[in-house]
């Protein structure tokens, strides 16, 4: 209070600067260290198009991994 009543506002203090989080000091997409990353949030529209597309990219390369190395299993046997 000052001498006639009335309230003051806190005085701010110099120097003091607010900090992201240890864990958070490597992100810079969307926002930097304070803000989401693309990973940690759903898509708003709701398009799973880049989903399907690498799980179906990532099936193929496996069930071609495995029928290369079935063909050389038998061819070595």
């Amino acid at each position: 209070m000052s001498d006639n009543g009335e309230l003051q506002p806190p005085q701010e203090q110099p120097g003091l600067v607010a900090r992201p989080p240890e864990e958070a000091a490597g992100r810079v997409a969307n926002g930097g260290p304070w803000g989401p990353t693309d990973f940690e949030l759903p898509d708003p529209r709701g398009d799973q198009f880049p989903v399907l597309m690498v799980s179906v990219v990532g099936g193929l390369v496996l069930v071609l991994l495995v029928g290369v190395l079935t063909i050389f299993y038998f061819n070595l046997t």
